[in-house]
């Protein structure tokens, strides 16, 4: 019987990303009797990785999306109602590289196809096994359904760190390196985050979806999204320092939520006046900037003496409205 097929996607631009990589393969390839590996990787394969693999894929390829319809808006929800929306989350140019990461599951599908797997598990090398009992299970639920996937209780997206499926009963989509078809499948998606859009591609057609909580896979001894944990630090940037558009009243507003242990200190110029906020660990702020959005004309953010953002709204105007707002209508 074929062995069901490991594929790791990677991307490790640091020493401390390589050793991720390299520590996940060590600990599967404990089990090489019942899974091959494949390491599928926008970044070069170190030669001892590469050895402890069954594949090893290099490509070179690793675009970012520009493509202000096509990147997700993350969100915040308020307790008791109302939502902020906004692709300007994280310091910089909004962007997203859901497409590149796409691209690397349907090479990895690709090749596992051709080499006669029809078992596959999807893991993101940013992950810590201290058991691989959660695999086996999974390995046995896919006699069964077509695909398992994780989701946390308390949000409607599911987790994509690790997912299980067949070849036989997935979508073709993802078995083809078509990036026009996923440029145009992400500006038609209701809801663009990355996660949302390709759990509903795996959910095309008439596939059979087995779901599973997400908290237990730490329970389980699988620790995912390693790489995110270490650099959530506020010397990266704050997640959430942004302005929005407050579609009930046409004004602009500025949130801040600090997830971290210390406090911010954030600087605000609009319209070339200085807004000084400290916001404490663990809590968040909004404040109105401005009652009518058409008078915002320049707004620059800093964090802790770093430079977080700029907005030119005079060149983002109509797309900033539709792409970092708020509503009461959750």
């Amino acid at each position: 019987m074929k062995k069901d097929l490991i594929i790791i996607s990677a991307y490790c631009d640091t020493s401390i990303k390589e050793d991720q990589l390299r520590n996940l393969v060590v600990s599967l390839s404990k089990e090489k009797s019942t899974f091959d590996i494949m390491v599928v990787s926008h970044t070069p394969i170190p030669i001892d990785i590469a050895r402890n693999c069954d594949y090893a894929i290099f490509d070179k390829k690793n675009e970012r999306l520009e493509d202000i319809e096509a990147i997700g808006c993350s969100w915040f929800s308020f307790e008791g109602g109302g939502r902020i929306h906004s692709i300007y989350t994280h310091p910089g140019k909004p962007g997203s590289h859901h497409i590149s990461i796409w691209r690397m599951m349907a090479i990895g599908n690709i090749m596992a196809g051709n080499l006669g797997y029809n078992k596959v598990h999807h893991i993101e090398y940013d992950t810590r096994l201290e058991s691989l009992n959660e695999i086996h299970a999974n390995s046995l639920i896919l006699d069964e359904f077509d695909v398992v996937m994780y989701k946390f209780p308390s949000d409607i997206t599911f987790h994509g760190c690790y997912m299980a499926y067949r070849l036989d009963k997935v979508t073709k989509r993802l078995q083809e390196c078509n990036e026009e078809y996923f440029l145009e499948y992400s500006k038609k998606g209701n809801l663009k985050n990355p996660e949302s859009l390709l759990e509903r591609m795996l959910r095309i057609g008439d596939t059979a979806v087995y779901e599973k909580v997400a908290t237990d896979l730490a329970q389980n001894g699988m620790h995912t999204n390693l790489s995110m944990q270490a650099c959530a630090t506020v010397d990266n940037g704050l997640t959430w320092c942004i302005p929005f558009y407050n579609t009930e009243d046409n004004s602009l507003c500025f949130f801040i939520w600090n997830e971290f242990d210390s406090t911010v200190n954030a600087e605000i110029i609009y319209n070339d006046t200085l807004i000084k906020k400290r916001v404490d660990p663990k809590t968040w702020v909004f404040f109105p900037l401005d009652e009518n959005y058409e008078n915002a004309k320049k707004l620059t953010s800093i964090v802790n003496g770093k430079l977080h953002q700029t907005y030119n709204f005079d060149d983002i105007r109509w797309i900033f409205k539709v792409s970092s707002y708020y509503t009461q209508n959750v």
